[in-house]
């Protein structure tokens, strides 16, 4: 039961994002909690590329919270310009920010934030992470307290037709076999685009009753769903449909009708810190039971992973529509709520 006397404010410079939504749902059940957001509206998803209107949107989500009385749930992606010595915080630390930075370019940036990332951590009364090598990684920065929240989709994350009836609606034939990816932001340097289509022109020359589907991107993401669809057609495909962004209700029923589901990541981009229990798409097709192929992801007894080349991701789609991949085993962010008051508790108490 919520109570009054328990504040507590989330600096976020997105509140949007799936794995905030689900925090603040939790959060709000037991705190009166508030959010706290920048100035300005954002754009096109650029944060991680360091823009100008990024900038000034942090500055002032900074400036704001200097007049917080509360204390703090932090998003790191909201960690620039946050007081740290004025402030009590536990902070959300879902991805290594700086070595992303790095991939995507920004050498410059990424070395200022990975200087930030130690005086994250070493300042914060706890650090919240999805899984054991962000752990691991928090615990090098500094963090003394780190409590392992993983992604996990809603219980109530369930499809509302059969896969059948769904296939009929959308006219697909039943007896077709349905490889599908929901799209991330930054498709070329970090989801795997160009692996995955190529990927797809092997499968395509082999079976004839496949489709690959799109679910994806959102309307801020960089490359368009138009763009993404255009983009796959000059690989040659044909056997394929991009349905663009969906609902819940929508995801589920096209996760359920698919024979496998994918996760590649593009060659090169780290792999070490990334699993099931960080990645949102990955925990949402594994809430469904779903056989999932994976390439660029630490090992997991949640999918087959495989090589991040055109030739081994293939097969593996291959394996999964035979039947040779064991479905995942579901796991749901209900399981999360007791650490995450535990951890948010700290707060309160030192």
């Amino acid at each position: 039961m919520k109570d009054p006397a328990l504040k507590l404010a989330f600096v976020t410079h997105n509140p949007h994002l799936s794995r905030r939504r689900k925090i603040i749902n939790s959060l709000s059940k037991k705190y009166k909690l508030t959010l706290v957001e920048p100035l300005l509206k954002s754009g096109k998803n650029k944060l991680l590329k360091a823009d100008f209107n990024t900038a000034v949107r942090l500055s002032t989500l900074g400036l704001k919270s200097i007049l917080i009385q509360d204390p703090v749930l932090l998003d790191v992606l909201a960690c620039f310009f946050f007081p740290y010595k004025l402030k009590r915080y536990v902070v959300d630390y879902p991805t290594p920010l700086s070595k992303e930075i790095k991939w995507l370019g920004n050498r410059v940036i990424s070395q200022v934030v990975s200087i930030q990332e130690k005086i994250i951590n070493k300042n914060a009364v706890a650090v919240i992470v999805p899984n054991e090598p962000m752990e691991y990684y928090c615990h090098e920065l500094g963090a003394e307290n780190i409590c392992v929240i993983p992604n996990y989709p809603h219980l109530n994350f369930r499809p509302s037709i059969s896969s059948n009836i769904f296939k009929k609606k959308c006219g697909i034939p039943k007896n077709s076999k349905i490889a599908l990816f929901t799209v991330g932001d930054r498709l070329k340097e970090i989801y795997g685009l160009d692996l995955l289509l190529e990927s797809w022109k092997i499968i395509e020359k082999i079976l004839e009753n496949v489709l690959l589907v799109f679910i994806g991107p959102r309307q801020d993401a960089e490359m368009t769903s138009w763009q993404v669809s255009k983009y796959a057609q000059d690989f040659g495909l044909k056997k394929m449909k991009v349905i663009g962004w969906v609902d819940a209700t929508r995801l589920t029923n096209w996760i359920n009708t698919a024979d496998v589901c994918l996760a590649p990541r593009t060659p090169g981009f780290p792999s070490k810190w990334y699993n099931d229990k960080d990645s949102t798409k990955i925990s949402e097709y594994a809430a469904l039971r779903k056989p999932i192929v994976a390439a660029g992801y630490s090992s997991s007894n949640q999918y087959h992973v495989v090589d991040r080349t055109p030739e081994a991701f293939a097969e593996g789609i291959l394996r999964a529509f035979e039947g040779k991949i064991k479905p995942a085993e579901p796991h749901y962010w209900e399981e999360n709520e007791q650490k995450l008051y535990e951890v948010i508790e700290l707060l309160y108490h030192q």
